[in-house]
């Protein structure tokens, strides 16, 4: 068996002569040197017909989807799909299913949307972090706060230099250092 005289390496690994991890979406080199990476069109095209989206893709022209970029679903160079057959090896099978008709025109508003549903409920918040029980304050406490501020001589001290009322209705809400 020869050496295969096809390149599959992007093109950057190719000029730096280094190992390329040859990844559809870009290789490791390229996305840590923050550079675009770019395929030939043979190995663009080999990695499409692996991709199984390519297969029921259909090849519409830019005029009938229109300018905008985000409205270009159809795969560049896209050939794996002719007619009714589809080709998985060296033999051609016919397809199990139709392929759904794509649609030519898709509004901005739905793809906002499937955007949005595509997205996470819960965004990562730092308030939102979980307390450590042994922190997190009791009755009992409450109740010690309480007493103190009522019944301690040195509490009129403390009142001048907060806002007891406020402390006391917000106590279970306070963060540990100053309960």
């Amino acid at each position: 068996m020869g050496r295969s005289s096809k390149n599959v390496s992007c093109r950057e690994c190719r000029s730096n002569k280094k190992g390329c991890s040859r990844e559809v979406d870009g290789c490791t080199g390229c996305r840590v040197r923050g550079i675009p990476c770019i395929y030939p069109v043979k190995t663009r095209n080999l990695h499409i017909q692996d991709n199984a989206a390519s297969l029921i893709s259909d090849k519409v022209s830019n005029e009938e989807l229109g300018s905008d970029s985000e409205m270009q679903f159809h795969l560049q160079g896209s050939s794996a799909v002719s007619g009714p057959f589809i080709q998985t090896s060296a033999f051609f099978e016919p397809a199990s299913l139709p392929s759904p008709p794509l649609c030519k025109t898709v509004s901005l508003p739905l793809i906002r949307i499937m955007q949005v549903l595509d997205s996470p409920l819960i965004v990562e918040h730092d308030e939102w972090m979980l307390e450590d029980p042994d922190l997190m304050p009791t009755y009992d406490d409450f109740r010690c706060v309480h007493a103190f501020i009522t019944f301690n001589p040195r509490a009129a001290a403390l009142m001048s230099a907060m806002d007891i009322q406020a402390f006391i209705t917000t106590f279970f809400l306070q963060p540990a250092p100053l309960r």
